[in-house]
């Protein structure tokens, strides 16, 4: 996100995308993952136009792009952490009873 692209990401959440928790950068810059109240959504960083939703049952509260970016980790209200596949939105595993 950057000065520019704020008003979108702002846009984006107004439009009946859910509230924002938190977002990361992939590793390489290209991809940005939108942790929400609805699921995750994934947007290339220089268009932000959408790549894919990822819905998922609870609240998500966190997300982190592994270090090749291939996968990403996302932290539930639920006390889950799900690993996700990046290239398709594939739900990889799930880790629950996890707390901060």
């Amino acid at each position: 996100i950057t000065p520019e692209s704020v008003e979108r990401v702002v846009q984006r959440a107004r439009l009946g995308k859910g509230a924002i928790s938190e977002i990361a950068y992939a590793p390489n810059g290209r991809l940005i993952a939108v942790a929400t109240s609805l699921g995750i959504y994934l947007y290339t960083a220089e268009t932000f136009a959408e790549v894919r939703f990822i819905e998922t049952q609870s609240w998500v509260d966190s997300v982190a792009f592994s270090p090749d970016g291939r996968l990403l980790a996302s932290g539930s209200w639920e006390n889950t952490v799900r690993l996700w596949q990046v290239s398709d939105g594939a739900l990889l595993r799930t880790l629950e009873g996890q707390t901060v």
